[in-house]
């Protein structure tokens, strides 16, 4: 019987002494000892260096590496895993890999995948990338998604990507790809070719269909390429424009949009309907928008959850945060400047519910911002006014072998408007663009599971927030410390506001919360009900709760 050991090693707790000691302890202790069993591998760019270089693995077959950076990448292929059949890279430096030449075991690959937000500099494509693909002789399995920096030269097409590696790869069986070239002839006499001859180019040289578009706004010697194979296999789609000719994508959660002349109308409306499952959009464009909407078809995106309209013209700010214009249910986070969120919600006094914002909980606004009075009104969901701030300090640190960054996120409970756990003390912080706030000694904080890696801000997130679970029973809640100091007053404000957002408490949080008033109205009476009652006494004590036990059953 032939095992199989799977092992995922995950540091994104560096900074954590605890985290970082159990990966030394697997890397010394651990992995020797079943190293001859290790089939595959997942790690990240923090962990890959000293797990790889812990000890051989003779039977690694399948290599998942994920956000690697460019210095990181030869360490991959330098000859040491001999049954390697699978590489899966997901490369997130922007630009792109320069020491690729080191990379020398290729020809044991069945799979090989390198994908993210890539983009190649000049010249590495065409004298490292071309020359390992060609290498990779029994590769059945080819997935590529590369936006390549071209000079005096020509679109990346179906005759170049056949005659440079395709040709080389017999037993290649499956090739899914998402190339976008883009070229600068300044000093060549290069005709750049039309959409119609890509096209032409593919013909007869591959199995599946293949869409591609030439941007129409390029010039004679600038120009932007794009083509990738249907049915479209990558979860993101970068730099759509005017040029995009539509199709079907339901694997991508994140597109860009960017173009040098104003959007049509037409165009989101096809974005709407070819990204049925978009979780995240980025717009950059600061031209006017052609072919305005007349208002009467309402753009509908059911799943954006992240909306950056950072670089955005007001025109596309009005048609996506209007709810008129586009229906945007699940919308959580929102990167906007502020001049044109003032100017859209003239600065806040038009009624809030023309705009998408009732479910924000993370809104992005550079420089330094100062809400308005009533803009808890407009952003009733919002954890934290400036969390962009937060971030940027956090990835100041670079990140290296054994060192990455961790943003803390506090989730505040905002529905208690007269009784808090915490305060603000943002007039109080030495940067003045920081919103600090002053957390109760009193508060529980759950800080147990919830991490996750960010892939838009490339940083881990780890959320904390009041542990809910020990409302009115945990001797250090809040509500439990204003009962036990006789503070009944403040007690019942705090449980009544909980009552009144019940919509958000669970019904075992509902009961506590009734019970709990039930003790107070005890202690506010004075009754005493050691041992047995009499009849009286259990008369009196039910008089007296009647209107809190009413209460209750109307809920």
């Amino acid at each position: 019987m032939q095992m199989t050991t799977m092992m995922g090693i995950d540091t994104c707790y560096k900074q954590i002494p605890s985290i970082d000691t159990k990966l030394t302890r697997i890397c010394r202790n651990i992995l020797p000892k079943i190293h001859d069993k290790i089939q595959k591998l997942t790690v990240d760019q923090t962990s890959m260096v000293p797990v790889l270089h812990a000890t051989n693995y003779p039977q690694l077959y399948s290599l998942t590496i994920i956000d690697i950076q460019e210095e990181l990448l030869s360490h991959i292929l330098d000859g040491r895993f001999n049954c390697l059949s699978t590489l899966i890279v997901s490369v997130s430096d922007h630009y792109g890999p320069t020491n690729i030449d080191r990379i020398k075991q290729v020809s044991t690959l069945k799979y090989f995948s390198l994908c993210g937000s890539l983009c190649l500099p000049i010249g590495i494509y065409d004298t490292f990338i071309v020359p390992l693909l060609s290498g990779m002789i029994n590769l059945e399995k080819l997935q590529l998604c590369l936006r390549v920096v071209r000079w005096n030269s020509t679109y990346i097409d179906g005759n170049q990507l056949y005659d440079q590696f395709l040709c080389s790869m017999p037993k290649l069986k499956r090739f899914t790809f998402d190339i976008r070239t883009i070229v600068q002839n300044q000093n060549a006499n290069i005709e750049l070719v039309s959409n119609e001859q890509i096209q032409r180019s593919f013909i007869g040289k591959f199995s599946q269909q293949v869409f591609s578009y030439v941007n129409s706004n390029s010039s004679e010697f600038v120009g932007e390429c794009h083509v990738y194979s249907v049915p479209y296999d990558f979860e993101y789609f970068f730099n759509a424009d005017n040029s995009f000719q539509g199709g079907r994508f339901e694997k991508v959660r994140q597109l860009r949009m960017t173009d040098s002349i104003g959007f049509t109308y037409e165009l989101f409306q096809r974005v709407a309907q070819d990204f049925p499952f978009l979780k995240y959009l980025c717009l950059m464009n600061a031209c006017a928008m052609m072919n305005k909407s007349s208002g009467s078809v309402l753009l509908t995106f059911p799943y954006l959850s992240y909306l950056d309209l950072d670089g955005a013209h007001d025109d596309y700010i009005i048609l996506f945060l209007l709810k008129k214009h586009t229906y945007l249910p699940c919308l959580s986070y929102l990167s906007i400047e502020e001049k044109p969120l003032k100017k859209i919600t003239n600065n806040f006094n038009i009624d809030s519910i023309h705009f998408n914002f009732s479910k924000l909980k993370n809104l992005y606004i550079g420089g330094s911002f100062v809400p308005s009075e009533n803009f808890d009104v407009y952003f009733p969901m919002l954890l934290i006014g400036n969390r962009q701030i937060s971030i940027s300090f956090a990835k100041q640190i670079p990140k290296t072998s054994k060192l990455t960054s961790i943003l803390f996120e506090f989730q505040l409970d905002k529905l208690m408007k007269n009784i808090r756990y915490y305060a603000n003390i943002k007039y109080l912080s030495y940067f003045c663009e920081e919103d600090e706030i002053l957390i109760g000694l009193d508060s529980i904080v759950d800080i147990s599971k919830k991490i996750f890696y960010d892939k838009i801000e490339q940083i881990w997130i780890y959320i904390m927030k009041r542990d809910k679970q020990n409302t009115g029973k945990d001797s250090m809640s809040l509500e439990y410390l204003l009962y036990q100091i006789d503070d009944t007053m403040e007690a019942k404000e705090y449980f009544n506001q909980l009552l009144m957002n019940s919509s958000s408490l669970t019904l075992i949080e509902i009961s506590s919360c009734y019970r709990d008033l039930v003790a107070i109205a005890r202690v506010e009476q004075s009754i005493r009900l050691g041992g047995l009652l009499s009849r009286s006494n259990w008369e009196t004590f039910f008089l007296e709760l009647s209107p809190i036990l009413a209460k209750s059953d109307e809920s």
